[in-house]
């Protein structure tokens, strides 16, 4: 999005200037925003832990939005190619593994799901 340096989602969600400053608008203490975790993961589970539900909130909805924004940037392909979307989730509690996955046009409209 910002197109400097490796293009990762920690990149992205937390260590690009434009992200940055989005989540210091939303009012995510600087400390968070310059975490020294080093995956996504441990980056959102320090978030989660260290702020408010209201806070909290507000930041996932600044985080969708620049997932989404990226995902809008990236999405015209050639003609007759198809995009494949997939993410997994695990509950230990249940013991329950769920899957998704997407598929798009060169367009972004969904083909399935």
């Amino acid at each position: 999005m910002c197109l400097n340096g490796l293009e990762t989602v920690l990149h992205l969600l937390r260590d690009c200037h434009a992200s940055n400053e989005a989540l210091f608008l939303a009012g995510m203490p600087r400390a968070l925003v310059h975490s020294h975790a080093k995956s996504t993961v441990a980056w959102l589970e320090e978030t989660t832990t260290l702020l408010f539900v209201n806070s909290l909130v507000l930041i996932l909805i600044v985080l969708w939005n620049l997932w989404n924004q990226r995902n809008a940037w990236g999405t015209s392909h050639a003609v007759g190619y198809i995009k494949v979307n997939a993410g997994v989730a695990y509950d230990s509690d249940c013991n329950t593994t769920a899957i998704e996955v997407i598929t798009r046009d060169e367009c972004g409209s969904v083909l399935g799901g």
